[in-house]
């Protein structure tokens, strides 16, 4: 039976048909009333900083020197190797370190645990992640042995590199020990003195005393005007630092996206790869993936959540926070 198309319109049906249409309008009323991202929306204006010059995101990455529990053998070669693994299987393609280059990293070329990925971002856009680690080779007793000048040499570039990242990357990530509260540390850590039995731990007392790595960031971090505009640290407890952090940063007039640990950060070098081995370098490549698609604050809060293994969870305290540095306060009287 073919509809009757003549047919008047009932009162139920002129009901119906009136209440869609309210629900319909009012739904576009909703959205076109939808506010813009917030002008105090740190990560979305940071996420426009990094691209807005050259549509290339300057990315550096230093991995501290990462011996496992105490004197045990370093894992920052390990790591530094699953990341770059990452890289290549995103669409990153090592190249070589130009000079010109190698002047804006802060190291010589040939700098032994340099490497210089790059890779696809937005439309348009390109990252550039320049990474290096500390170890000299994946043997302790070797670094503090025979092989004990060329790890200080690697040392040193690692510390060179990060001081100059943290001076003006656009986006600066350390990855590696706190040691007890010193601050990021790329040399082998210093052993308690004056007993035998304890040559072989290490002395946390000296570094929550001296904060070497702090003292040697210190005449860097926020030596730019404006940079870097991302900070990563993913050594334990790092949130720590923030105080200090927020320090260094204090008279640049738009604070710094900045993610820290709020506990001890864990990892299984004993497994390939990083998702669900390595909180610190799932961190990492969770910031790189915001980068490339231009994720909005919130996704990379969720996505940030995500980075912690299953076993040292705390749903009442979240391991990693994304927070503006230095605070919306100092940032105000800065402008002033």
């Amino acid at each position: 039976m073919k509809p009757n198309i003549a047919a008047p319109i009932s009162s139920n049906m002129k009901s119906s048909l009136l209440s869609a249409l309210l629900i319909a309008c009012t739904s576009l009323i909703v959205h076109a009333a939808d506010p813009l991202p917030p002008a105090d929306d740190h990560f979305a204006a940071n996420m426009r900083r990094v691209f807005e010059n050259d549509r290339l995101a300057d990315i550096r990455v230093t991995f501290g020197y990462d011996n496992w529990t105490d004197f045990k053998d370093p894992n920052d070669p390990g790591r530094a190797r699953a990341f770059m693994v990452y890289l290549s299987q995103h669409q990153f393609v090592q190249t070589i370190c130009t000079p010109a280059l190698a002047e804006q990293l802060g190291v010589d070329a040939d700098a032994q645990n340099l490497r210089i990925f790059e890779g696809p971002g937005y439309p348009g856009q390109r990252l550039r992640v320049s990474l290096i680690w500390s170890a000299s080779t994946s043997s302790t007793a070797r670094n503090i042995g025979v092989g004990y000048p060329r790890q200080l040499r690697c040392s040193g570039e690692a510390l060179k590199f990060m001081q100059k990242a943290s001076a003006d990357a656009e986006v600066m990530i350390y990855v590696g020990h706190s040691r007890g509260g010193g601050g990021p540390d790329t040399y082998p850590p210093q052993a308690v003195i004056g007993n035998a039995e304890d040559r072989q731990k290490v002395d946390f007392s000296f570094y929550r005393r001296e904060r070497p790595g702090l003292k040697a960031l210190k005449p860097h971090f926020g030596k730019s005007p404006d940079k870097p505009y991302f900070v990563v640290w993913t050594g334990c407890y790092s949130e720590n630092f923030s105080s200090w952090m927020s320090d260094r940063l204090g008279d640049r007039p738009d604070p710094a996206s900045v993610v820290l640990s709020t506990r001890l950060t864990r990892q299984m070098p004993w497994i390939d790869g990083i998702e669900g081995a390595d909180e610190g370098l799932m961190v990492v490549t969770r910031l790189i993936e915001a980068l490339q698609q231009h994720q909005p604050k919130v996704l990379f809060q969720k996505n940030l959540a995500a980075c912690e293994l299953d076993e040292m969870r705390n749903p009442e305290k979240p391991e990693w926070r994304l927070m503006a540095l230095p605070s919306a306060k100092k940032t105000t009287l800065a402008k002033k």
